[in-house]
């Protein structure tokens, strides 16, 4: 995410009204494999089986109106496989599919309607009766982030969302949902918060729980705060929650980042400090004046003076989340320094085929990532296990955003999420709502 040269950087003093307190309660917990408690005890039996007894004609039938609704866009072939479970999922609002007839789950199809919400596979987020949205804000070093805390706080709060922790440990245990490791963050609940009706089954009310993680650590100081437990507690939620989304850094298309980027000692003969840098882009112009005098690069020197000891980088990754090991932009001093220190640091992705983010009981999850070069993410995330455009909708950047527009577009993905918005709408409410830079943002895959 980049910042804006117009604006003024919030003083440290607004760090008081950052958002990353510990709170005493039960965190975002795992899907039960059931959903909601009360339709678990009528629909066990069914449930545990591996389907409901249709034959293979009466199975083309029902995939065929499947296809008309637009929820199943694979073969008609008469298998009753995961991708026709998931469109019947999504077209009765949960598994009573499994209790029924051939011949009712036809005739219900057959009278039900296309939904305007393409794209989003609602029905599985919903089934259980909780909408569970995990929100992270990234670290930035001139403290945009404690700017855009209570920002965003207040962006939650206009949509009658209420902070309610003990509130929201009750929803996740009435949902049916195991509870976490982590409390960090603050939990944010609005019952009865969305009115849906499935395709095919009956309306429903689902409760809204969002929990905002962030570092409220000031930029300029030395100490990284709270940049591991935030880190920790976003990537418990895009392993569990329904939705996930983070706003912030990019850190050139390796992935969310929670503290502070690093900082820098140029040392004498002596190992004597002469001169620190809270900021890489006045190293690098320091760097690049120096080596004018030999003809060599900002980097070049900058591998030279840490390889004789005279540069000394003190890193900050606790608070990194590596989704992209691949470095995309190595014409770049602070590409190249990005990955240089998360290489030395030993961080490990937590995407691809062992990654963390695939671990995970969820049938389907939504994430989002508003920051600069996300679109650098999203070949790891696809090779990451669970995560096929089938298990994962993803949003992410084709272009730099920049920090002043984050409130203002996480409310305005709140907004067509409870509104059940196609994907292509949640997309253009979030592209409305940019100032600095109005042209498209946001792009669905």
């Amino acid at each position: 995410m980049g910042n804006v040269s117009t604006q003024k950087a919030p003083q440290a003093q607004q760090a008081s009204a950052g958002l990353g307190a510990a709170v005493s309660t039960q965190a975002l917990g795992k899907q039960a494999t059931l959903g909601n408690a009360a339709m678990a005890g009528q629909l066990a039996g069914a449930v545990a089986a591996s389907g409901p007894s249709w034959s293979r004609t009466e199975i083309i039938a029902i995939q065929r109106e499947l296809a008309r609704l637009g929820l199943y866009t694979m073969k008609v072939d008469g298998d009753l496989g995961k991708g026709s479970r998931a469109a019947l999922v999504e077209a009765f609002g949960g598994e009573e599919y499994r209790t029924l007839s051939a011949t009712d789950a036809l005739k219900r199809l057959q009278g039900a309607t296309p939904p305007k919400s393409t794209g989003i596979r609602y029905g599985e987020m919903f089934k259980d009766g909780l909408l569970d949205m995990n929100l992270g804000l990234g670290f930035d070093e001139s403290n945009w982030h404690n700017h855009a805390g209570p920002a965003i706080t207040e962006a939650i709060k206009a949509r009658g969302f209420k902070e309610d922790a003990a509130l929201a440990a009750t929803l996740y245990k009435k949902s049916g949902r195991e509870v976490g490791d982590s409390a960090f963050g603050k939990y944010f609940v609005k019952q009865k918060a969305i009115t849906w009706k499935p395709p095919a089954g009956e309306a429903r009310s689902v409760d809204a729980v969002i929990r905002f993680v962030t570092n409220n650590v000031a930029g300029s100081s030395k100490s990284d705060g709270e940049g591991k437990r935030a880190a920790g507690a976003f990537m418990e939620g895009m392993q569990e929650s329904d939705v996930s989304y983070y706003a912030g850094h990019g850190r050139y298309g390796s992935g969310p980042d929670f503290d502070r980027n690093m900082r820098f000692q140029m040392l004498n003969a002596k190992g004597d400090v002469e001169k620190e840098y809270n900021d890489y882009t006045v190293l690098e112009k320091d760097l690049a004046a120096e080596g004018k005098k030999s003809g060599k690069s900002a980097w070049t020197l900058y591998q030279e003076y840490t390889k004789s000891g005279r540069l000394k980088t003190l890193g900050s990754n606790d608070g990194n989340l590596l989704m992209n090991p691949t470095n995309n932009h190595t014409g770049e001093f602070g590409g190249n320094l990005m990955y240089q220190n998360l290489k030395d640091a030993g961080k490990k992705p937590v995407t691809g085929a062992e990654g963390a983010m695939g671990q995970t009981d969820r049938n389907y999850r939504l994430m989002v990532f508003d920051g600069c070069r996300t679109q650098d993410y999203k070949k790891q995330i696809r090779g990451t296990a669970n995560s096929s455009s089938r298990d994962l909708g993803l949003i992410d950047t084709t272009r730099t955003t920049y920090w002043g527009d984050e409130a203002e577009t996480i409310g305005a993905f709140i907004d067509g999420v409870l509104a059940t918005e196609s994907s292509k709408g949640l997309t253009g409410k979030m592209d409305a709502v940019q100032k600095v830079d109005t042209s498209p943002a946001f792009e669905f895959s």
